[in-house]
């Protein structure tokens, strides 16, 4: 990622469905939550070759290599630590005030009831894993127990199914 690729395409890659995890996504359900109430500088950052923001940006693509390698060899418990840093190098490049506090809250959350989580996108919903690296679902008893403690928050938090591709 380079600021010579700034005008470039981005580059998609797909790999089987049967090389994901178990999964759960957990999102903010109250509209408007402060994520979009603050811009954020990245932007003008990258065009001022912002050292630190640039080293992150590349740091945040070795991540993603490092996972792919994760879902190849099944190392589910290096991908749910790279989940992790992944949200902590985001936190640290945008700030405490445009990642927002409720999506702060929903990671540790995530994170007290024993899941590493990141952002599926630009914020208000997470790809949460279990932080053991077990590839199973958790138990009937202690989902329910992570949906209502998600719930009194104002947050979803469900299992992700992905239908078998033929």
């Amino acid at each position: 990622f380079s600021s010579s690729q700034k005008d470039a395409p981005s580059r998609y890659t797909s790999y089987p469905v049967g090389l994901l995890p178990v999964a759960y996504l957990a999102y903010d359900a109250i509209a408007g939550g402060d994520s979009g109430k603050v811009h954020s500088t990245v932007k003008q950052r990258w065009l001022d070759k912002d050292a630190t923001l640039i080293a992150g940006m590349k740091q945040l693509g070795e991540y993603a290599d490092e996972a792919i390698r994760c879902l190849e060899t099944q190392n589910y418990s290096l991908l749910a630590k790279l989940a992790e840093s992944n949200f902590a190098m985001r936190r640290s490049l945008y700030g405490d005030a445009v990642v927002g506090a409720r999506n702060i809250r929903m990671v540790e959350l995530a994170k007290e009831k024993g899941l590493s989580a990141k952002f599926t996108g630009s914020g208000g919903a997470l790809l949460c894993l279990r932080s053991d690296g077990v590839n199973a679902w958790l138990s009937d008893e202690l989902e329910t127990e992570i949906s209502d403690a998600f719930d009194q928050h104002g947050f979803k938090f469900i299992r992700i199914s992905i239908p078998p591709t033929s």
